[in-house]
């Protein structure tokens, strides 16, 4: 059956009522990742799982102090039973209550009871300190009024104040929604904290400079937060749709995120969920043959889950062959949410699976005839992007772990990480579409057979063709001079003639071989084609180009001490004598000129085997010379010096000379 053909039936079985229900199931609970009510949802997740007949576990993880999962450490658990804030002054108008709208209070605020009220002062003076001269903050609340509260932090350490309520700036049409807001700073899990939208600060800004002006009298509050911070763990679901073998193709999704979070991230959640249940139906009453490999659906604290599970399985990774992440897939496409994109994975991760998923997104994006069979457009916004970090993707694309996995996404989201991210920004035309999406691409890479190998092949070509069009366009437009230019074709042939050798992975016995002798004939085709494309640009053949780096310093061969790129660097920064201060000189040399998420480009390429300029050189060129060589030098000097990495060979300068 070929892979158009699945494509369609797994759109046609996709119930979206069904991913209506389960996001409006999902939705009550506050889902940070280490706290009770993710565990909730993750145990509702299971149960349904169960119910659909899959075999379905969670995986429960330990976070406390001294843990840590590759570069990820967890956060402590957190609990808030019940927290709000109390007008006193005002009717004891409660104006913020973890029971009405739990992103009104911060993750991790600290507890805090008193049947006292205290005062509640006004900072909408900026965060400078002497502009509050005179003031007792001792034993008070403050309302920060546009700003965050690590801009005052004074207030806490030197003025005493116990904790805090905050709005932030008003958007249009946006004056009543409340964003994500947490403490990462253990040191301030002490304080209660709230978040109120513009529109409630601005009122009770207002109400405690009329009761001055009035009455010559403080605004008092009544808080009470019953939280609770300490060890604990965190969980994973995992359901099996099992195949013949014990290969498996994974879909990833993460459960964690705010209360409601329906498109980030209920709808991937729901999408994996559909997608193993349509799939588990279709093979059974035989509209698709049987699964060949199995299919495996993990729900995660986005990150730390994938680190957490990437560690308990160990060398066992390497049955995983491939896999999709599921992050933001079904809003409506108005003036509020953009198209929904497929990110390829990195180039240090060669593999032809975006060239499958522009396969199956071609298919779904033909909704409308307009003159005939072939003259087709779609009724939703789709494409694919180049490689961008940001979600569970970014571990599983380590070519040390092996695991090749687009990224289907949404973006941009004006409901990001905020309250107003509810089941009614669902479209479900476009969550349908995505269901579909991942369904047919996890079952053809399940079931892949050498006659889908063309069809992947000519996507890939033409993938190739266009890179290499875009980067002519930038030399005719004077943006890359020949050399750079030769620098740039060399990147994406060695990339997308790289992606031939993946299918045999796929494979085993004479099969494998007939694949391998196939891949060696294709990767010369593409080189021819890439040559022709080039010769557009300068009117000749493209020379090859010489190294760039060609210093001693850049001739050492560094190898990695962890799996995935690194989780967050302030954590390791901290654990180690010195880090903190090796870190700013870092960041005052290099980190400017550097963009985007070529700092984890680079990683992907430290594999004991590249030397420093090939490793540097590649991540610029894919980046686009959004960054320089001697910046990401000090970048693999500074994980060196923080026992990240190992370096060998001709290396031995200190970096930051």
């Amino acid at each position: 059956m070929t892979i158009q053909k699945t494509t369609q039936i797994c759109y046609t079985a996709v119930n979206p009522a069904r991913l209506d229900t389960i996001v409006r199931n999902l939705a009550p609970y506050a889902r940070y990742q280490v706290t009770p009510e993710f565990r909730e949802a993750a145990i509702f997740c299971r149960d349904a799982l169960q119910r659909e007949g899959f075999e379905t576990e969670i995986l429960s993880y330990p976070s406390q102090k001294g843990v840590r999962y590759q570069t990820a450490i967890p956060a402590p658990e957190w609990d808030c039973k019940a927290a709000w804030a109390e007008l006193v002054n005002d009717g004891n108008r409660r104006i913020a209550d973890y029971a009405a709208n739990k992103n009104q209070v911060y993750e991790h605020s600290g507890a805090f009871s008193s049947e006292e009220p205290i005062e509640l002062v006004l900072m909408d003076k900026g965060e400078d300190e002497a502009a509050y001269e005179g003031i007792d903050f001792r034993g008070k609340a403050v309302l920060l009024y546009h700003m965050h509260f690590s801009q005052v932090k004074w207030v806490f350490d030197k003025r005493g104040a116990v904790g805090f309520l905050a709005c932030g700036k008003p958007e249009p049409g946006f004056e009543d929604i409340i964003y994500w807001a947490a403490i990462r700073d253990p040191e301030y899990f002490r304080l209660f904290a709230f978040q109120l939208s513009p529109n409630e600060g601005t009122r009770v800004r207002d109400f405690i400079k009329k009761r001055w002006a009035d009455e010559g009298e403080p605004a008092l509050v009544r808080i009470h937060a019953d939280t609770n911070i300490g060890d604990g763990s965190f969980e994973n679901v995992t359901a099996l749709l099992r195949g013949e073998t014990d290969e498996e193709i994974l879909i990833v999704a993460h459960l964690c995120h705010p209360q409601n979070s329906c498109n980030d991230n209920l709808s991937g959640v729901a999408a994996g969920m559909e997608a193993l249940r349509i799939l588990k139906q279709l093979t059974e009453r035989g509209a698709l043959p049987p699964l060949k490999r199995s299919i495996r659906l993990l729900l995660v604290p986005e990150y730390l889950g994938s680190y957490a599970y990437v560690t308990q399985i160990g060398e066992e990774r390497r049955r995983i062959l491939a896999g999709l992440n599921l992050d933001m897939v079904g809003a409506t496409q108005d003036d509020h949410n953009g198209p929904v994109t497929i990110c390829e994975p990195p180039h240090a991760q060669r593999s032809f699976v975006t060239g499958l998923a522009s396969v199956i997104l071609r298919e779904l994006k033909k909704d409308l005839s307009i003159t005939s069979e072939y003259g087709t457009v779609p009724l939703w916004n789709a494409l694919i992007t180049e490689y961008r970090g940001g979600s569970d993707h970014g571990v599983w694309n380590d070519p040390l772990i092996g695991v090749p996995m687009p990224m289907v996404g949404q973006m941009p989201d004006k409901y990001y990480h905020s309250s107003g991210d509810k089941p009614e920004t669902l479209d479900p035309f476009i969550h349908a579409k995505s269901t579909a999406l991942a369904a047919a691409f996890a079952y053809s890479l399940a079931n892949l057979s050498a006659e889908d190998i063309p069809v992947l092949q000519n996507e890939i070509a033409e993938r190739l063709v266009n890179r290499i069009g875009d980067a002519t366009n930038r030399a005719l437009a004077g943006e890359l001079d020949e050399e750079g230019f030769a620098r740039t074709v060399r990147h994406y042939t060695e990339f997308y003639t790289g992606t031939a050798d993946d299918y045999e992975r796929f494979f085993s016995g004479d099969e494998a071989a007939r694949v391998r002798e196939g891949a060696t004939a294709e990767k010369a085709r593409l080189a021819r084609l890439a040559a022709l494309a080039a010769r557009r640009a300068f009117g000749k053949e493209v020379s090859e180009p010489e190294p760039v780096c060609t210093e001693e310093k850049y001739q050492a061969v560094p190898k990695r001490n962890y799996l995935g790129q690194i989780y967050d660097i302030d954590d390791v920064v901290s654990e180690k004598e010195g880090g903190k201060e090796r870190q700013d000189a870092y960041e005052k040399t290099a980190q400017a000129a550097l963009w985007g998420s070529i700092e984890h480009q680079a990683d992907y390429y430290i594999d004991g085997k590249r030397t420093i300029g090939e490793i540097v050189e590649a991540a610029v060129l894919e980046c686009h010379g959004y960054g320089t060589h001697e910046a990401l030098y000090e970048y693999i000097k500074l994980q060196e010096f923080l026992g990240l990495i190992e370096i060998t060979g001709a290396d031995e300068t200190e970096g930051l000379s």
